[in-house]
């Protein structure tokens, strides 16, 4: 009888598990058929009673950063993204490269207007790369045409990693 109520009484107490790695998010603990989940605070993981399984510990830890579709390759504490098949681009003044990191629709265009200037420019997309030469101003906008919809403003010279999702083009400068 006393071993029973030694064992309720533990089981009742609660758990803090402290954490030394400033990335870990979440701790989840697998104590036999039961699952137990504390975010983690100030570097602690709080429980409201201890289980009374042994428990195994599982930590859920940030890693890197996506932030555009495509192929990442990711660590423990970094992520980046893989190089999708284009054709060569290379940097030039007054020179807008596109590289689309999505699979585009055939016959999918992309098109640069610079209001300041009045450019307009519609190019096929070719093995996922538009360029386009000639752009005198840094204020465009760059439209999907005969595809998903999408757009992309202020745009300036320089070599763009694009995406789109949910109707969006969403590009990085590289």
């Amino acid at each position: 009888m006393i071993t029973w109520m030694a064992a309720a009484a533990f089981a009742t107490a609660p758990l803090e598990i402290r954490v030394a790695d400033a990335k870990v998010t979440e701790v989840i603990l697998h104590c036999g058929s039961e699952t137990l989940r504390s975010e983690v605070r100030s570097g602690v993981a709080s429980f409201a009673t201890a289980p009374a399984n042994p428990c195994s510990v599982e930590f859920r830890r940030d890693g890197g950063q996506v932030n555009s579709a495509g192929q990442w390759t990711c660590t423990l504490d970094n992520c980046t993204q893989d190089d999708v098949h284009h054709l060569p681009i290379s940097d030039g003044s007054n020179r807008v490269n596109v590289v689309l990191t999505t699979p585009v629709s055939p016959g999918m265009s992309l098109e640069i207007t610079c209001a300041s200037t009045g450019q307009r420019e519609r190019i096929p997309v070719v093995e996922n790369t538009v360029t386009f030469n000639g752009v005198q101003s840094e204020d465009c906008t760059l439209q999907t045409k005969g595809g998903t919809p999408g757009r992309f403003s202020p745009l300036k010279y320089g070599t763009y990693y694009c995406s789109l999702a949910a109707n969006t083009l969403v590009c990085t400068r590289k």
